[in-house]
């Protein structure tokens, strides 16, 4: 149905201050959202005032994106539910974050696997930190490597033309963070990639309460601390 949206608290959907009282709405019908701008009210897509536009979720290639001021939105689709992803780029805890702690680089980390191919790829259930929403993944087969003397493999998940990793290890939720660690990797000729565990990263979830991240699958805890 039609959701208000704006900064006043008697809208069906709360803005930031930053965003003008009453904004318009925002009619979600049979998946589709289309958003109705209130007169003079200024947001904008692709730097051009709107007044009327269905707006594509972040599932769709050309994602629909809005701007307010300093508070930039779209519309995320989480299995059948819709929300409101909203950035605020002059928030005062960016600069607030000057650097996020990390291991020195360690060249033992950057290893070669061998993709373990499966007779056709796999759909992979996996939990979100959004209670009672998983999301799925297709997975090729089995990453199969060497490092520090451990025989070890992952999971990956398909991203484009290379692989999609999320991790924990013995580190996590002691040095590092809670729910595991992401990673790419380039996918080589006859099955090889190159894993380079220097490049695994904090999700968003680890910067904001409002993200949806997928949480490690329990085929990809590795029994030993990746440091």
């Amino acid at each position: 149905g039609e959701n208000s949206f704006g900064s006043g608290t008697e809208n069906d959907i709360v803005f930031p201050d930053k965003a003008d009282a009453y904004c318009g709405s925002l009619l979600l019908e049979e998946g589709k959202v289309t958003l109705q701008v209130a007169e003079g009210v200024e947001i904008t897509s692709e730097g051009s005032p709107v007044s009327e536009l269905v707006l594509y979720n972040d599932h769709a290639k050309n994602t629909t994106r809005l701007q307010q001021g300093d508070l930039a939105w779209y519309i995320i689709k989480r299995g059948e539910r819709y929300g409101i992803r909203i950035r605020d780029h002059k928030h005062p805890r960016i600069d607030e974050l000057d650097h996020i702690p990390s291991y020195p680089i360690d060249t033992a980390y950057v290893v070669e696997a061998t993709l373990e191919a499966f007779d056709k790829p796999r759909i992979m259930t996996v939990p979100t930190p959004l209670e009672g929403f998983t999301e799925e993944y297709e997975c090729p087969g089995i990453l199969k490597f060497k490092i520090k003397g451990n025989e070890l493999e992952l999971y990956p998940f398909t991203s484009g033309k290379g692989y999609f990793l999320v991790i924990a290890d013995e580190t996590t939720g002691l040095d590092t963070y809670g729910a595991g660690r992401f990673m790419y990797a380039e996918r080589g000729p006859k099955g090889k990639a190159i894993l380079d565990f220097n490049k695994a990263y904090n999700p968003p979830c680890a910067f904001s309460a409002f993200a949806t991240c997928p949480m490690p699958p329990r085929e990809n805890f590795v029994p030993f601390a990746i440091e």
